[in-house]
Protein backbone atom coordinates (compact mmCIF):
# COMPACT_ATOMS: atom_id res chain seq x y z
CA UNK A 1 0.00 0.00 0.00
CA UNK A 2 1.37 3.37 -0.94
CA UNK A 3 1.45 6.20 1.57
CA UNK A 4 1.92 9.93 1.03
CA UNK A 5 5.52 11.09 0.80
CA UNK A 6 4.97 13.52 3.70
CA UNK A 7 3.99 10.62 5.97
CA UNK A 8 7.03 8.61 4.85
CA UNK A 9 9.33 11.55 5.62
CA UNK A 10 7.90 12.04 9.10
CA UNK A 11 8.12 8.33 9.92
CA UNK A 12 11.69 8.15 8.59
CA UNK A 13 12.62 10.86 11.08
CA UNK A 14 10.73 9.04 13.86
CA UNK A 15 12.48 5.75 13.10
CA UNK A 16 15.88 7.42 13.38
CA UNK A 17 14.87 8.96 16.73
CA UNK A 18 13.51 5.64 17.99
CA UNK A 19 16.75 3.86 17.14
CA UNK A 20 18.72 6.40 19.20
CA UNK A 21 16.23 6.30 22.08
CA UNK A 22 16.30 2.49 22.22
CA UNK A 23 20.11 2.56 22.42
CA UNK A 24 20.04 5.25 25.12
CA UNK A 25 17.43 3.45 27.24
CA UNK A 26 19.32 0.17 26.93
CA UNK A 27 22.37 1.92 28.42
CA UNK A 28 20.24 3.52 31.16
CA UNK A 29 18.94 0.08 32.14
CA UNK A 30 22.49 -0.85 33.21
CA UNK A 31 22.65 2.18 35.55
CA UNK A 32 19.36 1.57 37.36
CA UNK A 33 18.90 -0.73 40.36
CA UNK A 34 15.49 0.50 41.60
CA UNK A 35 12.93 -2.18 40.60
CA UNK A 36 10.08 0.32 40.08
CA UNK A 37 12.15 2.45 37.73
CA UNK A 38 13.48 -0.69 36.00
CA UNK A 39 9.90 -1.87 35.37
CA UNK A 40 8.76 1.40 33.82
CA UNK A 41 11.95 1.64 31.78
CA UNK A 42 11.31 -1.88 30.44
CA UNK A 43 7.80 -0.80 29.40
CA UNK A 44 9.32 2.26 27.73
CA UNK A 45 11.75 0.10 25.75
CA UNK A 46 8.99 -2.31 24.71
CA UNK A 47 6.83 0.63 23.64
CA UNK A 48 9.60 2.08 21.47
CA UNK A 49 10.23 -1.31 19.88
CA UNK A 50 6.50 -1.75 19.21
CA UNK A 51 6.22 1.75 17.74
CA UNK A 52 9.18 0.98 15.48
CA UNK A 53 7.62 -2.29 14.28
CA UNK A 54 4.26 -0.62 13.65
CA UNK A 55 5.85 2.22 11.66
CA UNK A 56 7.78 -0.29 9.57
CA UNK A 57 4.51 -2.09 8.87
CA UNK A 58 2.85 1.21 7.89
CA UNK A 59 5.75 1.89 5.51
CA UNK A 60 5.78 -1.64 4.04
CA UNK A 61 4.75 -1.23 0.38
CA UNK A 62 3.50 -4.85 0.32
CA UNK A 63 0.95 -4.14 3.06
CA UNK A 64 -2.69 -4.36 2.03
CA UNK A 65 -4.50 -4.03 5.35
CA UNK A 66 -5.13 -1.64 8.20
CA UNK A 67 -2.38 -1.43 10.86
CA UNK A 68 -3.28 -1.23 14.54
CA UNK A 69 -1.10 -0.22 17.45
CA UNK A 70 -1.08 -2.85 20.22
CA UNK A 71 -2.17 -1.73 23.68
CA UNK A 72 0.67 -0.56 25.91
CA UNK A 73 1.35 -2.99 28.74
CA UNK A 74 2.65 -0.77 31.50
CA UNK A 75 4.72 -2.56 34.14
CA UNK A 76 4.58 -0.71 37.44
CA UNK A 77 5.73 -1.91 40.83
CA UNK A 78 3.60 -1.44 43.93
CA UNK A 79 6.67 -0.86 46.10
CA UNK A 80 8.64 2.13 44.92
CA UNK A 81 11.67 2.04 47.20
CA UNK A 82 14.14 4.88 47.12
CA UNK A 83 16.15 6.33 44.28
CA UNK A 84 19.81 7.21 44.18
CA UNK A 85 20.60 10.76 43.03
CA UNK A 86 21.69 9.31 39.66
CA UNK A 87 18.42 7.36 39.32
CA UNK A 88 16.45 10.51 40.11
CA UNK A 89 18.27 12.37 37.33
CA UNK A 90 17.63 9.49 34.93
CA UNK A 91 13.97 9.41 35.94
CA UNK A 92 13.59 13.10 35.12
CA UNK A 93 15.32 12.53 31.77
CA UNK A 94 13.12 9.52 30.97
CA UNK A 95 9.95 11.43 31.77
CA UNK A 96 11.13 14.33 29.63
CA UNK A 97 11.87 11.92 26.78
CA UNK A 98 8.37 10.42 26.99
CA UNK A 99 6.83 13.89 27.03
CA UNK A 100 8.90 15.10 24.08
CA UNK A 101 8.16 12.00 22.01
CA UNK A 102 4.45 12.33 22.79
CA UNK A 103 4.49 15.91 21.57
CA UNK A 104 6.36 14.93 18.41
CA UNK A 105 3.90 12.12 17.68
CA UNK A 106 0.89 14.37 18.25
CA UNK A 107 2.25 17.22 16.11
CA UNK A 108 3.30 14.81 13.38
CA UNK A 109 -0.14 13.19 13.38
CA UNK A 110 -1.67 16.59 12.66
CA UNK A 111 0.47 16.82 9.50
CA UNK A 112 0.00 13.25 8.29
CA UNK A 113 -2.26 12.64 5.29
CA UNK A 114 -3.09 8.93 5.55
CA UNK A 115 -5.86 8.35 8.10
CA UNK A 116 -4.41 5.04 9.37
CA UNK A 117 -0.94 6.58 9.81
CA UNK A 118 -2.45 9.62 11.54
CA UNK A 119 -4.59 7.52 13.88
CA UNK A 120 -1.66 5.28 14.88
CA UNK A 121 0.48 8.31 15.69
CA UNK A 122 -2.27 9.81 17.84
CA UNK A 123 -2.36 6.52 19.75
CA UNK A 124 1.44 6.60 20.05
CA UNK A 125 1.18 10.10 21.54
CA UNK A 126 -1.35 8.81 24.07
CA UNK A 127 0.92 5.90 25.01
CA UNK A 128 3.80 8.31 25.58
CA UNK A 129 1.50 10.33 27.83
CA UNK A 130 0.67 7.18 29.84
CA UNK A 131 4.38 6.51 30.23
CA UNK A 132 5.01 10.09 31.32
CA UNK A 133 2.30 9.66 33.97
CA UNK A 134 3.96 6.46 35.24
CA UNK A 135 7.28 8.28 35.61
CA UNK A 136 5.51 11.16 37.39
CA UNK A 137 3.84 8.77 39.86
CA UNK A 138 7.25 7.30 40.68
CA UNK A 139 8.70 10.79 41.13
CA UNK A 140 5.88 11.73 43.48
CA UNK A 141 6.15 8.51 45.50
CA UNK A 142 9.89 8.99 45.97
CA UNK A 143 9.52 12.71 46.71
CA UNK A 144 11.69 13.51 43.72
CA UNK A 145 9.57 16.38 42.47
CA UNK A 146 8.21 19.54 44.04
CA UNK A 147 4.97 20.82 42.55
CA UNK A 148 3.98 24.14 44.11
CA UNK A 149 0.24 24.56 44.64
CA UNK A 150 -1.66 27.76 43.89
CA UNK A 151 -2.91 29.69 46.89
CA UNK A 152 -6.65 29.34 47.58
CA UNK A 153 -7.34 33.07 47.11
CA UNK A 154 -5.96 33.11 43.56
CA UNK A 155 -7.63 29.86 42.66
CA UNK A 156 -11.01 31.04 44.01
CA UNK A 157 -10.69 34.38 42.18
CA UNK A 158 -10.11 32.68 38.82
CA UNK A 159 -12.95 30.24 39.46
CA UNK A 160 -15.34 33.06 40.37
CA UNK A 161 -14.42 35.17 37.35
CA UNK A 162 -15.00 32.44 34.82
CA UNK A 163 -17.79 30.58 36.58
CA UNK A 164 -19.89 33.76 36.78
CA UNK A 165 -19.12 34.66 33.14
CA UNK A 166 -19.97 31.17 31.95
CA UNK A 167 -23.29 31.18 33.78
CA UNK A 168 -24.14 34.66 32.45
CA UNK A 169 -23.32 33.58 28.87
CA UNK A 170 -25.10 30.24 29.14
CA UNK A 171 -28.19 31.53 27.36
CA UNK A 172 -26.23 33.63 24.88
CA UNK A 173 -26.19 32.43 21.26
CA UNK A 174 -22.46 33.31 21.10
Amino acid sequence: MRIPAADLGLMTEHLQSHKGEINKLTRYRELIANPALQAILQSHLQMLQTHTAVMLELINPSRYSHVALPVLSLNEQVTYGSLTPQEQELLLELRSTAKMMGNVNFQSAQMMKDSNVRHVHLQMAYQNSMLQDAYTRLLQQTEGELIPLADMTSQQAVYNKFHVNMRANKDSPY
